[in-house]
């Protein structure tokens, strides 16, 4: 009976995903039906080994875009969420979209985009092999309201047999690998531009998300994003596998480079903009890809 049910939605969502592209209808719809005929259908899908999720506040969608386009272009078949549905209806259609009849995904590497309200729905059936969390900050306060609310939802979303990917420079992501092993951190060196002083209207950094004591900064590249260290428990930025060395301006030509060592070309040197190359960057070589065909890509 169960059998009949995982087959059953996996046929309805493939049908009513072809309708719904045909009418340009909503690309959660599918998963929609799928769910009522198995709540559980995530339980099922058999996903490949490589598997990587990027939740946050911002940037996500950027991300997941240009972690995809430089595992394609280093000829890995990629299976992404690229009509932006990152809840767990739009999840669903996305996946059984990209399945065999079996429930079997037919890619490499499948990258999820997450929305940071529904990660925690979404990975009670299935959990990515890493899971990557951009920033949290005051980003459509109607919906997600405080930052610290949203960092306690993802939280939940966490397990143990995940490998984090984080943001050094942000304290309350930078929070999720406190006394956790494995954890990989990205982040910025001190650049130009950088204040010692928060310049900003909201101070999202000025307590220590673990204690609640008052953070001191050493430098801010916006908003509660910098170099910290709460002076009472002990908790500060931690070192970084992949940083932001610099931005630049050469002949009239803007450039990002990583490590001290790759340079890449930008259009414009936006701080939000460089930290999402950081991450695909970050994602792409532990995906198995050279750091310079990262680059080049």
């Amino acid at each position: 009976m169960k059998r009949v049910r995982i087959f059953t939605a996996i046929l309805i969502c493939k049908i009513v995903r072809s309708l719904a592209k045909l009418l340009g209808r909503g690309s959660s719809i599918p998963g929609k039906y799928a769910l009522k005929v198995c709540p559980d259908i995530l339980s099922y899908l058999q996903l490949p080994e490589l598997s990587i999720a990027v939740s946050g506040s911002n940037g996500k969608t950027s991300s997941v875009e240009m972690i995809a386009h430089i595992l394609k272009s280093n000829g890995l078949k990629v299976a992404y969420n690229k009509e932006g549905s990152n809840q767990i209806e739009g999840v669903v259609t996305f996946l059984i979209g990209a399945s065999t009849m079996s429930g079997k995904v037919k890619s490499d590497v499948v990258l999820l985009e997450a929305d940071e309200r529904y990660s925690r729905h979404i990975f009670k059936y299935f959990h990515p092999k890493y899971f990557m969390v951009n920033n949290l900050y005051r980003d459509q306060m109607t919906r997600n309201g405080h930052p610290e609310w949203i960092r306690d939802i993802i939280s939940e979303a966490i397990y143990d047999d995940m490998t984090l990917i984080l943001n050094a420079d942000d304290p309350l992501v930078a929070s999720y690998g406190k006394d956790r092993e494995g954890t990989i951190y990205y982040g910025a060196d001190i650049l130009d531009g950088d204040t010692i002083t928060h310049e900003g209207i909201y101070d999202d950094g000025k307590y220590c998300p673990v204690c609640k004591k008052p953070m001191h900064y050493q430098y801010y590249h916006y908003n509660h994003i910098g170099k910290f260290k709460c002076t009472s428990c002990g908790f500060e930025r931690h070192n970084t596998d992949h940083s932001l060395t610099s931005i630049k301006n050469v002949d009239g030509k803007d450039f990002i480079t990583i490590d001290g060592k790759y340079d890449i070309p930008v259009f414009f040197t936006g701080i939000y903009h460089c930290y999402n190359i950081l991450a695909a960057y970050t994602a792409s070589v532990i995906a198995g890809v050279a750091p310079e065909k990262v680059a080049e890509a």
